[in-house]
């Protein structure tokens, strides 16, 4: 015992140590290998981009990132144009300032522009501009020319659209992209993510790739949603007793859904702020939903059960409200955006502490729940210490942090329902067994009552006989009395067999063996069982009536000169060993390794898998054997069950 509590502190340490190491280990390859902002290419200085063949060889696919020129107001390229020395000022995308540019005392909302000129080699080619999501208006001059238009910019008419596109245009020497953006009603405000530019081909590749890898984990997100809601409903509608919430995984795999396919939508229906809301309600609702699973995995009672989902709640229902944050101004947003930022530290500490909780006191049996736990909060600090990142191709600190916890709890939830799932089984093969029981009780009952009733007229009959012996021999007639009793030897009823000394089994080998003397089948039966088992009665008995019923149904369609079943109970090595041997005809069929049932066609032998289930729940083997000849064979069933004792 000393060494596996040594064993299972080590591993309580290192599994921690492991799970972070490994989350900051993952975290920073993609930082490093799949960040807009740490792509080695070249970048606009004052506005201007400089290309050549060479370069554009080197590096068919850029971000823009840097060096934009960014002008209040919506302005047009001629303008622009008209007034050269207008103010503006270089920014970088990816630094959120909003609209105002970094003067607080101004509102977030409101129109910019941002102008980049890049030098390309004089001769005209095909060239393809991605536009990621642009809050919340915009259009798009490509060299003077309005190229496309996602809603409205005018504060006039304005109406908000937001989406996921790319543009391909033609141009040599020199292209001046023109981006006149508006925004009323978001929290962000214009150009918040890097755009490609490039190759067609290059940048197509780029999207589509990014693109099926978010097909690829929403399609995952909703098989799993699917599959365990109808998992839950089921049990539901079954009303059988369950303490695995496994409609609430199958909620929080959809709530996951939704927040991890929002690009897709974005991609192919371009929308208004609501398409936002529903992201942002998706992951506080995850995050609640993941509290929740937990705390009936790790069964928490107490305060804390219910102070920290409600504030999940409520801050679910908030988000709902992010239209009109959004159009409260700074403060109301960057009130929000705290309020958020401290919900997922509680979240984090909660999934974190229950985690441990339910490993220090035994609820939880498995690592799985804390690794997932550890791996968000190494993402929420990661996210702080890397504020540079947006993914080229994966997806952010978060969504791989979610998509983590979700696997860690689905891989418990799996093995919450599989483990319920078997412990009803054996309750159902045990319940069959005990009404088996009851059945061969109810046949073998009769029996015992006949025998009682020949046993008390036997001693009825017997005063007769004293009777009579006494007055032969006081007369000494000895012939008489030799006759007499010879006559009554031969009318005395048979005694009962006795198959062995175990109540249960004698009595289930005896039922058989008078079906099969009515049968006109041979039965011969050795059973020494003793009398420590180390498995329960009915289990013992549901294997025994399982292997002799299947048996009798094999040799009652034979002709009567080939029926017999031999049956062997003994105790030998540490184990209780059990054959049966029958004849049978036609052709035995097994599928991946199951035997399939005579009875119904293509499908797997009930009595035979329960025997080999049964066997294997207490350490043992069933194993079942033929010798095919024509038209049958002999087929054995052998069972070994673990019976140690300590004379063994």
């Amino acid at each position: 015992m000393k060494q596996i509590g040594q064993h299972q502190r080590r591993r309580g340490i290192w599994v921690p140590i492991v799970a972070i190491a490994l989350s900051v280990f993952l975290f920073l390859v993609c930082y490093e290998y799949d960040n807009k902002y740490n792509t080695d290419t070249p970048q606009p200085k004052g506005g201007i981009l400089l290309l050549d063949e060479k370069t554009l060889e080197q590096h068919p696919v850029l971000f823009l990132v840097n060096g934009w020129e960014a002008y209040n107001g919506l302005l047009t390229p001629g303008q622009l144009h008209s007034d050269p020395l207008r103010s503006h000022k270089s920014i970088y995308i990816g630094e959120y300032t909003g609209f105002h540019f970094g003067d607080t005392n101004l509102s977030p909302h409101g129109s910019a522009t941002l102008v980049l000129n890049i030098a390309i080699p004089s001769s005209r080619r095909s060239y393809a501009l991605e536009l990621p999501e642009i809050y919340s208006a915009y259009r798009l001059y490509m060299n003077g020319e309005l190229l496309c238009e996602m809603g409205d910019p005018s504060p006039d008419s304005y109406t908000a659209r937001i989406g996921n596109r790319s543009v391909m245009f033609t141009a040599g020497d020199n292209i001046e992209i023109v981006l006149a953006m508006s925004d009323y009603s978001h929290v962000y405000s214009g150009l918040v993510y890097p755009p490609a530019f490039g190759e067609p081909e290059a940048v197509d590749r780029l999207l589509y790739t990014r693109f099926g890898i978010r097909v690829a984990v929403s399609v995952t997100a909703l098989l799993l949603s699917v599959f365990y809601l109808a998992v839950g409903f089921y049990l539901r509608w079954r009303r059988e007793p369950s303490n695995t919430p496994t409609l609430l995984y199958g909620l929080l795999c959809l709530c996951f859904l939704g927040y991890v396919c929002y690009p897709v939508i974005k991609t192919l229906i371009p929308g208004g702020l609501w398409w936002y809301t529903l992201e942002n309600f998706c992951y506080c609702a995850m995050l609640l939903l993941a509290m929740l699973v937990q705390t009936r995995l790790c069964g928490l009672r107490g305060k804390l059960a219910v102070i920290f989902p409600a504030i999940g709640a409520a801050v679910c229902v908030c988000s709902l409200f992010t239209p009109a944050i959004a159009q409260g101004g700074q403060t109301a947003q960057d009130s929000w955006s705290a309020v958020i930022s401290v919900y997922f530290i509680l979240c984090a500490v909660y999934l974190t502490v229950t985690s441990l909780y339910g490993l220090l006191r035994g609820g939880v049996k498995s690592y799985v729940m804390l690794c997932g736990a550890l791996v968000f909060d190494t993402a929420l600090v990661m996210d702080r210490l890397l504020p540079d990142y947006e993914p080229i191709y994966t997806g952010w600190f978060s969504e791989w942090a979610g998509l983590v916890l979700v696997l860690c709890t689905g891989i418990l939830i799996a093995q919450d329902v599989l483990r319920q799932y078997r412990e009803r089984r054996a309750l159902a093969e045990n319940m069959d067994s005990m009404q088996r029981l009851m059945e061969t009780q109810q046949a073998y009952y009769p029996l015992v009552l006949d025998q009682a009733e020949q046993a008390r007229a036997a001693r009825h009959d017997l005063r007769h006989h004293l009777a009579a012996v006494r007055s032969l021999s006081a007369e000494k007639d000895f012939s008489a009395l030799d006759a007499y009793f010879e006559d009554l030897g031969m009318v005395a009823e048979p005694s009962p067999v006795i198959f062995c000394g175990h109540p249960i089994v004698n009595m289930l080998l005896s039922n058989f063996a008078a079906q099969a003397e009515s049968g006109n089948i041979r039965f011969t039966a050795y059973a020494d069982i003793p009398g420590t088992l180390a498995f329960s009665d009915p289990d013992l008995f549901a294997i025994i009536a399982n292997l002799l019923e299947n048996a009798m149904e094999a040799v009652r369609v034979l002709p009567e000169n080939g029926r017999f079943i031999e049956v062997g109970i003994r105790q030998a090595l540490g184990s209780l060993i059990i054959t049966v041997d029958n004849p049978y005809s036609g052709q035995v069929e097994e599928n991946n390794g199951k035997l399939l049932s005579g009875k119904r066609q293509g499908q797997p032998g009930v009595g035979t898998a329960s025997v080999r289930r049964i066997a294997q729940r207490y350490g043992g083997t069933a194993a079942y054997h033929w010798e095919q000849t024509e038209p049958g064979g002999i087929f054995h069933a052998v069972v070994i069950l673990p019976n140690k004792r300590e004379d063994d």
